[in-house]
């Protein structure tokens, strides 16, 4: 028997046919009365045919939006991983670094990958046994290590990676200045609480502890130096207010708000901020303070380099004509 083949438009006929409800043997009736007779067997077998190609089509246009959805995801995750690295590269308000610049940066982007399993689920926020915490830390690592890898392979034509390397070691030469100027922060600290001759009615009211206060204080005022660029604002950030208690005025001693001693009269608390501006100047002129602001002004100026270098818009242009290993299509 010769083999009979359809026009486009007969084929469509019975698809439309078979679609609308009609069996085999109502498309050769039907189609047999307009003059053009489709016999049964090969109507079906054109319609399997077209079944069978649609089915294909389907499959792949799935397979291809999921690929889509997938590389989708994983530039948002990277762009992601490049905000929390630029939110990483920040000097603290106080001088407070304990761990290293790796373990700073490393810990600030652990925090970016979970803040994207917290928006995509509730359960990161389920508590859960310490086995399973530990596991998901160990992810979030392997995670947030992946993510870095993966955008500084795409934009290791655009991007100046040895600043991040450089960065984070500028963090740990900070963290030993500033160290070695506590060190010297408490020696003043000690001479200044001693000649002051605390009372025992105004050491009640001050609280324990105040030499390690005026260190703090003298400290934190060295690192807002090295901050701001000035010793103006340094000085001045320690000074003093009066505040009414019980009926009588009493003057309270502080940095930034932040309560060093308490005493009786102005004249005491204008001669306690002098002794601390004082020592703040002095402390400041030595080579470890000196030092200090010279390695904070580089840190600024490098996450000030790296930060333009990750703009989201630039980012997002050289990650859809980059690969990395990470890529899922």
């Amino acid at each position: 028997m010769a083999r009979t083949n359809l026009t486009d438009e007969q084929i469509a006929n019975v698809i439309k046919l078979h679609q609308g409800g009609a069996s085999w043997l109502a498309i050769e009736n039907i189609t047999e009365k307009s003059g053009a007779r489709i016999p049964r067997r090969v109507a079906q077998r054109v319609y399997d045919r077209w079944a069978r190609a649609q089915s294909t089509e389907n499959l792949d246009l799935a397979r291809r939006e999921a690929a889509r959805d997938e590389y989708r995801g994983h530039v948002d995750s990277t762009v992601e991983t490049a905000e929390g690295l630029a939110a990483s590269l920040v000097l603290p308000e106080a001088p407070v670094f304990k761990v290293t610049g790796a373990e700073h940066v490393a810990k600030l982007l652990r925090e970016a990958v979970f803040a994207r399993e917290a928006g995509l689920s509730q359960e990161a926020h389920a508590p859960v046994p310490e086995h399973v915490a530990r596991h998901r830390r160990m992810r979030r690592e392997r995670q947030a290590q992946w993510r870095l890898e993966s955008l500084q392979e795409h934009t290791k034509g655009t991007v100046r990676w040895p600043l991040l390397k450089q960065w984070q070691a500028d963090w740990d030469q900070c963290r030993q200045l500033i160290s070695d100027i506590d060190a010297a922060v408490g020696t003043a600290a000690a001479r200044l609480s001693a000649g002051w001759g605390e009372s025992g009615k105004t050491r009640k009211r001050s609280g324990d502890g105040v030499k390690e206060k005026i260190s703090s204080g003298v400290l934190d005022a060295i690192w807002k130096r090295s901050l701001t660029g000035s010793i103006g604002i340094a000085t001045e950030s320690i000074t003093y207010r009066a505040l009414e208690r019980e009926g009588k005025q009493v003057f309270i001693v502080e940095q930034d708000k932040r309560r060093i001693c308490e005493v009786d009269s102005g004249e005491e608390a204008a001669a306690r901020v002098a002794g601390c501006r004082e020592a703040v100047e002095s402390l400041s002129k030595q080579a470890d303070a000196k030092k200090l602001r010279t390695t904070v002004r580089r840190m600024l100026r490098t996450a000030e380099e790296l930060d333009a270098q990750l703009d989201g818009m630039q980012l997002k242009a050289t990650l859809y004509s980059t690969t990395c290993r990470f890529c899922p299509v």
